[in-house]
């Protein structure tokens, strides 16, 4: 009896802990997702502002020609 009872508190110790586990990766995951939401922002800003200078460049460049 008391062998059964111990073998009984540490399957509810086990499940605790993998109850605790579960939480605790399923929190990284959601940290993670926005961390990716954060790169992809930051990515897109980069090309947009990357664009509009370049394109800024080309309209410079382009006004800056003599007219024929």
């Amino acid at each position: 009896a008391l062998e059964r009872r111990l073998h009984e508190l540490l399957q509810r110790r086990q499940q605790d802990r993998i109850v605790e586990l579960e939480a605790a990766l399923d929190g990284a995951q959601r940290r993670l997702q926005e961390r990716e939401r954060e790169v992809v922002w930051w990515r897109d800003a980069a090309k947009l502002v990357s664009h509009r200078r370049d394109e800024s460049r080309r309209l410079r460049c382009t006004a800056s020609e003599p007219v024929r």
